[in-house]
């Protein structure tokens, strides 16, 4: 399953913010029961707050990163006007209905063939 940078950053935002709590009530526990100045207590505090700092930094790069892909609304016309440079790009051996390519030699008007053709 892939996820879309919108969503991957809130998954990051919120693993950030249960480590935050995750710690906070840690040391908590810690200092209720004496063990706050045991050094596996700050072992562990350190390494939640690199998980914090990590997952905290992706969340904010992915949340900037998705609000710039984020374009703003644009007018109608613009979107059509863009759809048709799509379909422009997409098919370009299709003709469109347009006026037919009048192949004009050496000795002729460009004039006198395009009546031929009508």
């Amino acid at each position: 399953m892939q996820l879309n940078e919108r969503a991957r950053a809130r998954l990051y935002a919120l693993t950030a913010l249960a480590c935050v709590l995750w710690l906070g009530q840690s040391l908590y526990e810690a200092n209720k029961d004496g063990s706050l100045t045991s050094w596996a207590t700050w072992v562990f505090a350190a390494c939640l707050l690199v998980v914090i700092g990590w997952t905290g930094y992706n969340a904010w790069v992915g949340l900037v990163k998705s609000a710039d892909e984020e374009s703003p609304v644009e007018e109608k016309g613009d979107e059509e006007r863009s759809d048709e440079k799509k379909s422009d790009e997409e098919s370009p051996d299709e003709e469109k209905g347009d006026a037919p390519d009048v192949e004009v030699s050496a000795g002729d008007s460009a004039q006198d063939s395009a009546q031929e053709n009508a």
